[in-house]
């Protein structure tokens, strides 16, 4: 389903949430989210977190595999990888420990931060209405197009995404977050380039949420919490000015940080070699994602 404008459309809009749901979101909760402590707003970042980078890895291990990228076969994949893993008391716990030293949002924090979210996605949606999709200015068109090859192809394998008459890319590319776009445009019956950005806006959207986690992390009260969540609505350079000349993986980057942070923490205090081994995968997908974030990831996970 195509259209000139589709950040005005409700019904693309309706495609793309169900569609990330259904490849990132719930995958991810049976993944980790349904098994971390610290209340529903930690367990709904940790879900999103954890379904973005699950299906990065678990993508190009199936792709290693020669499986497609497909609908049937990435999501499933990760979901039935999250159901294996958590009937292993080990796994279960290793979670719980990660994040038993947040503070849970509070009575009245929790429905302030989906104020936040819901206000800073009428912003973008106001704001990129009239927009076509994605912004056709520096990398946002590099995106679209990877996005659409990896649809196209359901491969991460260069020979085929960058198959001739196309031409060939002469040096190495992480793809990241591209196959979760891909993705969601299979499932949601959707047009690449319009799953690119929707999906980057719906995540964009979701960031004050997702860095709640860290203020927690750090102690902020409650009050300040919520308040750092209207600074990143009301900043028109930081991160919503990203978006116009297409760092869309640096913006993924900054929404996986808070839950990177705070696992790279708890490896360290708790010495477990499970929490270990599961940082390790994670640091290692998110520089698929965009490299420079693991150094944020870890920086913040030692000062806390």
């Amino acid at each position: 389903m195509h259209a000139i404008h589709p950040v005005s459309s409700p019904l693309l809009w309706l495609r793309v949430l169900a569609a990330l749901l259904v490849v990132v979101v719930v995958p991810g909760y049976l993944l980790a989210g349904r098994h971390a402590t610290g209340g529903r707003v930690t367990r709904l970042v940790v879900s999103l977190s954890m379904g973005l980078l699950g299906v990065t890895v678990v993508g190009r291990l199936l792709n290693l595999g020669g499986i497609p990228l497909l609908v049937w076969t990435v999501p499933p994949g990760l979901a039935a990888l999250g159901l294996g893993l958590g009937r292993w008391p080990t796994w279960r716990r290793s979670w719980q420990r990660a994040f038993a030293s947040l503070r849970p949002a509070g009575k009245h924090e929790t429905p302030a931060l989906v104020a936040v979210a819901v206000v800073c996605f009428v912003v973008l949606v106001l704001g990129y209405g009239d927009f076509v999709a994605p912004p056709t200015v520096d990398d946002a068109g590099n995106h679209a197009y990877l996005v659409q090859r990896i649809a196209e192809s359901a491969s991460l394998d260069p020979a085929q995404v960058f198959a001739a008459p196309l031409g060939s890319l002469r040096v190495g590319y992480l793809v990241g977050w591209h196959p979760t776009a891909a993705l969601v445009a299979r499932t949601g019956g959707v047009a690449p380039y319009v799953a690119t950005w929707l999906l980057i806006l719906s995540l964009v959207a979701m960031l004050p949420v997702a860095l709640s986690l860290l203020w927690r992390a750090f102690q902020v009260p409650a009050p300040l919490v919520v308040l750092g969540g209207v600074f990143l609505v009301t900043d028109a350079f930081m991160p919503a000015g990203i978006l116009g000349w297409g760092g869309f993986g640096q913006l993924v980057g900054m929404l996986l940080v808070p839950c990177l942070a705070v696992l790279v923490s708890a490896a360290l205090r708790e010495r477990s070699r499970t929490l270990a081994v599961v940082t390790g995968a994670a640091l290692g997908a998110l520089i698929h994602v965009h490299a420079s974030e693991l150094v944020v990831a870890l920086g913040l996970g030692l000062l806390l």
